[in-house]
């Protein structure tokens, strides 16, 4: 069994996505695309690492504003289960972004 958030993966994609919508200001990028969170996953059900990809120029203040709005969420996940025991696990997850933007 793969690493779980309380209540699947649509209810930490609403959670994730009302943080981002709150510290992530699309005023100030210009995000189009898909970028993924790499988590590292302890046997307890902690978060032990965050990765952002692909990385790309002049990324670094959205990264870590993504990075502040995925730590805000609920950090305990259900770890991942071999044979019953719980290990440690490595999740991806896709975000898919698209800023609306206007040609003055």
């Amino acid at each position: 069994m793969r690493a779980q958030y309380e209540g699947g993966d649509a209810a930490f994609s609403r959670e994730l996505f009302k943080y981002i919508s709150a510290y992530v200001d699309k005023q100030v990028y210009v995000v189009n695309g898909s970028f993924f969170l790499h988590v590292d996953i302890d046997a307890t059900g902690k978060v032990k690492h965050l990765e952002v990809t692909p990385k790309v120029a002049n990324s670094e203040t959205f990264i870590k504003d993504l990075t502040y709005a995925f730590n805000k969420v609920k950090k305990k996940w259900t770890p991942s289960k071999c044979d019953g025991t719980p290990v440690a696990s490595k999740i991806r997850i896709r975000l898919n972004f698209v800023t609306e933007t206007a040609d003055s």
